[in-house]
């Protein structure tokens, strides 16, 4: 006959409340919920959306400091194609300003969000977009998927903590 193997075996099962507690704190969860885990307001979902449209507005400007604004100053970019990230504002300030090159025309840029969710001072925003561009006198055209971590700062205004994109290998359009 074989022997059962039980986890608990020699422990008393008035414990496994507090064992059931500590798993949960160990993942990160709050058995009760609190203020600070509340399910994104309505408000919320409309200022994310509202900073999406707004950056894509700033690249449309080619105002470096407005696109900039829209991130946290630990923020992360996590290009496509498997380039290396980007870690924090000023990392990312010289990844797409470089001062060797002239900056990034954009001619177009569409954001269509299709979620927003989170709960706390942290948003996921998922989307699909277009980008029509020029660089280093070269135009290109591509589509694609994003994928936002906004963190609210201590202002209540949410910022961009983490930024992910996936595309196909831009097309080079020709010259009309």
């Amino acid at each position: 006959m074989s022997k059962s193997f039980s986890l608990f075996t020699g422990t008393s099962w008035s414990i496994l409340p507090f064992i059931s507690l500590a798993f949960l704190s160990a993942c990160g969860q709050q058995p009760n919920g609190s203020a600070s885990e509340a399910a994104l307001t309505e408000a919320d979902k409309l200022a994310i959306i509202e900073k999406c449209n707004s950056l894509a507005n700033a690249w449309l400007a080619g105002d470096k400091d407005r696109i900039l604004y829209h991130y946290t100053w630990d923020a992360v970019l996590i290009p496509h194609h498997g380039e290396e990230q980007i870690v924090g504002r000023d990392a990312i300030n010289r990844y797409w300003f470089n001062p060797l090159y002239s900056p990034p025309k954009v001619n177009r840029m569409d954001n269509n969000v299709l979620e927003v969710t989170g709960s706390g001072n942290y948003a996921f925003v998922r989307g699909r977009g277009m980008l029509d561009y020029e660089f280093q006198n070269v135009h290109y055209s591509n589509t694609g998927n994003f994928f936002h971590v906004f963190r609210r700062n201590n202002n209540g205004d949410w910022e961009i903590f983490r930024h992910i994109w996936t595309d196909p290998v831009p097309q080079q359009k020709q010259a009309q």
